[in-house]
């Protein structure tokens, strides 16, 4: 009886002490936890701009460019285009879009209204030096560019591979309602391209990978987009690879058609990557984005 009554006695006293120590350690548990999220918090927000990634703004003429990359790129894509401008006494402002040139992890807490807003403050800074504005992207920075058009009213809008329609554009919409499910068992996916494109994807700064939750953004942003291209009357150029494996050349012809500008302008670069702008015929895009501005305020030089 007496080793009965001292077993219950052990135990009963094993679990006050369990409970005591829940008491005390769950708390401090709960806030270790917490501090750890907030430390992981703050670095993903402290992370330093890629290298070669960084926003700029080359200073010269009242004339003012903004360039605004595609998605899940930076600044660098537009670096020639943005040296031949400034060659012809153009400013040319590229920011950096918000959540892009750090880490995907810093991607995936922005949307495409962050991005938007980073455009819009940048042509504002824009505004400030130059008297008359152009804004044009690259990819879905195209995208951003048109529907930029309505409240920051430039002069004219270069689009350069921006897409209308994605590719597999019914599976992508078939998709859609599932992003939110599959980022939260994958965050990131690899990106596909092409091996002859290889060069140019490592001269390139931008993610490796593709932001899944992200995703459904650039896919509204080019829904908006479709949407909003008839009511376009600024005077636009339109540039297009003739064999971007992404988008066919029915992408580039579906903008031109739909747009409700009376000077359009819709030219194809033979033999080119997407991203022309950094391919071997870039500079045949730049003589015809330098002829379209001066078309547009008709000056032969500027």
């Amino acid at each position: 009886m007496k080793e009965k009554l001292k077993s219950i006695l052990i135990v009963s006293t094993s679990y006050i002490i369990a409970a005591i120590l829940t008491i005390i350690l769950l708390p401090l548990m709960l806030v270790m936890i917490a501090y750890r999220k907030v430390k992981k918090s703050n670095n993903i927000k402290s992370r330093k701009i890629m290298k070669g990634g960084e926003p700029f703004f080359y200073k010269r003429g009242k004339i003012g460019v903004l360039l605004i990359h595609g998605f899940t790129s930076t600044p660098q894509e537009l670096g020639y285009l943005a040296k031949y401008l400034a060659s012809k006494n153009i400013s040319v402002m590229a920011p950096l879009l918000a959540g892009h040139g750090r880490s995907p992890e810093v991607m995936l807490k922005t949307s495409s209204e962050d991005w938007i807003n980073s455009a819009k403050k940048a042509h504002i800074e824009l505004k400030k030096h130059c008297d008359t504005t152009f804004i044009g992207g690259s990819s879905l920075g195209g995208n951003i560019a048109a529907i930029l058009e309505k409240s920051c009213k430039p002069s004219g809008l270069i689009l350069l591979a921006m897409p209308a329609y994605f590719s597999r554009e019914l599976k992508i919409r078939l998709f859609v309602p599932s992003f939110p499910i599959l980022k939260r068992i994958k965050q990131t996916m690899r990106k596909s391209h092409l091996k002859h494109h290889k060069e140019i994807m490592e001269e390139k700064v931008h993610y490796k990978v593709l932001p899944i939750g992200n995703l459904k953004d650039a896919y509204e942003l080019t829904k908006k987009t479709r949407e909003i291209l008839p009511s376009i009357k600024t005077p636009t150029i339109v540039i297009q690879s003739d064999n971007d494996w992404q988008f066919g050349k029915s992408n580039a012809k579906y903008i031109y058609e739909n747009l409700g500008s009376k000077l359009k302008k819709l030219y194809f670069i033979k033999d080119s990557y997407h991203v022309f702008i950094l391919d071997s015929k870039r500079e045949t895009s730049f003589k015809y984005i330098y002829s379209f501005i001066k078309e547009v305020l008709k000056k032969k030089d500027i």
